[in-house]
């Protein structure tokens, strides 16, 4: 009797296990379908390092150790291997990735204007908040600021606003957040820094030369490397293009591996917390940067791959990890956050779920667009320009205007990643590039966009934060 008592409880104890997947999970192996609302009880932390490009991690093929935690996690998680930015600057980006909505008014496309995004947007956090979500953000500030509308709807919105300003800057007001966090509720955290964004100065001693040996370039250089036609030699002297390009990606490297250390850290304190094993992780970027392709430096004003081309990983609890080769775009991640947690999507976004294609499912365009030009405060006659770009399969095709002369360019990205050889006069893609001309021009007229665009003075902004901006090299 006694034992069949034992037996009994051990068998209640088991059934409520795996009936509530509390104590024994179930694993998703990688060949097999991820169900709509996996993940229903979980916690969701969404990590931006912003300014990042994917091809500088090692998961993505770099020669270099950048990132070991993050390209750790990728091995356990769905890994895309051709993930896309909609934009190449940081506001739009951003809001595309909170909302799963295209970037439509001059409002969020265009750096001349500051007015901040309607609030009663339907932000992740916002829907999230209304089934019963606590939420959280925690950033550096720049353009992710509360002025600019993302501090709405979250019930803790934290921005630091210091020109060397780091994901450790926060790291201690995010441990005291958790700290009061009390799981009465599940969490969404949206973690954004500006670890790999200019200026580099800002990268801890201690990294400076882990990318680079040769201590002949000075580290007041990075200015004037982004000024090509500027007299670098001011800074230099008997240093090569080569050597000049070699020092800048060094230390944006050790910048990469200190967001990386946050990374594991912030792993580690889940784990310790006892949170890892039901939270959602994803890590992505806005936007990469130029090292001197075609003669340029820093970001916003095309739409190449150096500019688009982000990391995307998103790590779900019981699955096993898997890669996707089909093209996505960082569009898509609050629908699909939505998906795992089994929240209802109505909300009529831009954006779809990646639950479908992660299941084997064809992949659709990915669509970025962007402003020409960089916010120049003292010549506003030079804001002018605006890139629309459609990647289809390995196609890619980039539309361009500016004072009225309209631009096409096509590139196959499987023999031309570099995008060196527009083939749009190639016979062999005569009827693609129609198509992709057609689709792509269809999109834009879709977009709604406003053509006036009435310049705003930056006296309008916080002092601190205009300065910041300046820093990052936003406001000239």
């Amino acid at each position: 009797m006694k034992m069949a008592l034992i037996a009994l409880f051990v068998f209640a104890i088991l059934f409520f296990a795996f009936r509530d997947n509390s104590i024994v999970g179930k694993v998703i192996d990688s060949s097999s379908p991820i169900p709509s609302g996996i993940c229903k009880d979980c916690n969701v932390v969404l990590i931006s390092i912003d300014t990042l490009r994917a091809d500088h991690l090692p998961c993505y093929g770099y020669e270099k150790n950048t990132a070991p935690n993050i390209c750790a996690l990728a091995k356990d998680s769905v890994f895309f291997k051709e993930p896309y930015s909609v934009s190449a600057w940081t506001y739009p980006s951003h809001y595309s990735m909170l909302t799963g909505l295209y970037p439509r008014s001059h409002g969020i496309l265009y750096q001349s204007q500051t007015q901040p995004f309607d609030p009663e947007t339907n932000t992740i956090q916002k829907i999230l908040n209304a089934n019963s979500y606590e939420s959280a953000a925690f950033t550096n500030g720049g353009w992710v600021n509360r002025a600019s509308g993302f501090g709405s709807n979250f019930d803790m919105f934290v921005q630091s606003l210091g020109i060397h300003d780091k994901f450790e800057t926060n790291q201690d007001r995010i441990s005291r957040w958790f700290d009061g966090y009390t799981q009465e509720e599940n969490f969404f955290l949206f973690l954004h820094g500006y670890d790999a964004h200019v200026p580099y100065d800002k990268v801890s001693p201690d990294l400076r030369f882990k990318f680079y040996a040769n201590g002949s370039v000075s580290d007041k250089c990075y200015a004037e490397l982004e000024k090509p036609d500027e007299n670098v030699s001011l800074c230099m002297t008997d240093v090569t293009l080569d050597e000049k390009k070699a020092y800048t990606n060094s230390q944006y490297d050790a910048a990469i591996y200190g967001a990386d250390e946050y990374v594991g850290q912030l792993i580690s304190e889940l784990k310790v917390r006892g949170l890892y094993d039901n939270t959602i992780i994803i890590i992505t970027s806005d936007h990469g940067e130029r090292f001197g392709e075609r003669g340029k430096w820093d970001h916003v004003d095309t739409l190449y791959q150096e500019l688009i081309d982000v990391p995307l990983i998103i790590r779900i609890p019981g699955v096993e990890g898997k890669e996707v080769d089909t093209p996505v775009s960082n569009l898509d991640i609050a629908p699909t956050i939505l998906e795992l947690l089994g929240v209802e999507n109505n909300y009529n976004m831009d954006g779809k779920s990646l639950l479908p294609i992660i299941n084997g499912g064809e992949g659709r365009p990915v669509y970025a667009i962007t402003e020409g030009k960089v916010w120049e405060t003292n010549n506003p006659e030079k804001n002018t320009g605006i890139w629309f770009a459609m990647i289809n399969n390995s196609l890619k095709i980039i539309v361009s205007e500016d004072k009225g002369i309209v631009t096409k360019e096509l590139y196959n990205l499987n023999y031309d990643p570099r995008e060196q050889k527009n083939i749009v006069g190639d016979s062999r893609y005569t009827v693609k590039f129609g198509e992709m001309d057609s689709q792509i021009l269809d999109w834009i007229n879709g977009l709604g966009l406003e053509s006036n665009r009435n310049i705003q003075s930056t006296s309008n902004l916080d002092p601190r934060l205009t300065e910041q901006l300046k820093s990052l090299g936003y406001l000239n």
